[in-house]
């Protein structure tokens, strides 16, 4: 038996490690997926708002960011995931704010 096989044969720690990360990856690009399709929802859904309504979406959002953030208070959540949530509802915030100003 050669030393790949010792390695990545089945039942061994190596093909153990090569499904878990075959599997995350598959987990990230379903993901990814779903995010580029909400992307573009929230990008269409924005451009067929008037600016009162974007602003008041505004105040709705933020408490939802308060609220999905509230529901990690008490987890051990790594400081990437509040970076990218924070980051992520600035930008849509800056878009709300940007289009909320645009003549009716």
């Amino acid at each position: 038996m050669d030393a790949a096989a010792m390695m990545y044969g089945p039942g061994t720690c190596g093909a153990a490690t090569e499904d878990f990360t075959r599997t995350t990856a598959e987990t990230v690009l379903r993901f990814s997926g779903r995010l580029a399709v909400l992307y573009q929802f929230v990008g269409a859904v924005f451009l067929q708002c008037d600016g009162k309504q974007l602003k008041a979406i505004t105040p709705a959002f933020r408490r939802g960011i308060e609220e999905s953030m509230s529901l990690t208070d008490d987890m051990a959540v790594p400081a990437e995931y509040h970076d990218a949530l924070l980051e992520q509802a600035n930008v849509l915030l800056t878009a709300l704010e940007a289009l909320g100003n645009k003549p009716v």
